[in-house]
């Protein structure tokens, strides 16, 4: 008699180790995914994967660092679920995209060639683990929690353009928090050509908040609640 399978191991769509293939782009609808346990992408260029569940206990960072993927230049991860921790070790990643990872909780890359990064919506935790090493870096699109504390940004020498999260500019005691954070990230920089951020506001506007606007280089989006 055949051992009776758990709900978490039937559905999956195996991922197979294309050794040729150059582009692989996945939206496969949350159903479940499971990840190659050997073999390398060798000619992998660009990877996407949409609407994914990821299963098993292989890690999606194991599949597209250097060892196994050698010549990933286009990593994008949006809309998923099931990683909670990555790490990316990639010699040749030059853009990547992390968007709605939900559960995410630890991040690890280091890319000594990455040139753009997207960080949008993934902790759901207040103080998510952060080390980022990527000297490289020219664009930065961070929409994210970003605690002072356990986020490690690295040299960042090159960066010439930042979009950040928004910034409250009225509200409780508790937006102060919300505030530092976006502060600490800004302080990171002391000069960048482009920046992009939201000020978040009432129903009043301050001149001082509309002289912003006709700085050099910064470009802010106004929300404004009735």
């Amino acid at each position: 008699m055949r051992p009776e399978r758990n709900e978490e191991e039937v559905g999956a769509v195996p991922l197979p180790c294309f050794g040729n293939a150059t582009t692989i782009d996945l939206n496969l609808g949350f159903l479940r995914l499971a990840l190659p346990s050997s073999g390398a992408f060798a000619r992998l260029a660009e990877l996407g994967l949409k609407r994914v569940r990821f299963q098993g206990p292989l890690k999606l960072g194991d599949v597209v660092s250097s060892p196994r993927s050698p010549c990933l230049r286009i990593l994008s991860v949006c809309d998923s679920f099931g990683v909670d921790s990555l790490t990316v070790h990639s010699k040749s990643l030059l853009r990547m995209e992390l968007s709605s990872l939900n559960g995410l909780q630890e991040l690890t890359i280091d890319a000594p060639a990455l040139k753009e990064l997207q960080l949008l919506y993934c902790f759901d935790q207040i103080q998510p683990v952060v080390d980022i090493a990527a000297p490289q870096l020219v664009s930065l699109y961070w929409n994210d929690a970003c605690h002072r504390i356990s986020v490690q940004l690295g040299n960042l020498g090159q960066l010439q353009l930042l979009s950040t999260n928004y910034i409250l500019v009225y509200g409780p005691q508790c937006t102060r928090r919300h505030n530092h954070e976006i502060q600490w990230l800004l302080q990171r920089f002391q000069a960048i050509h482009s920046l992009d951020i939201m000020l978040f506001y009432g129903s009043v506007v301050s001149s001082h908040i509309l002289a912003v606007v006709q700085l050099r280089g910064v470009y802010l989006g106004f929300m404004m609640l009735g």
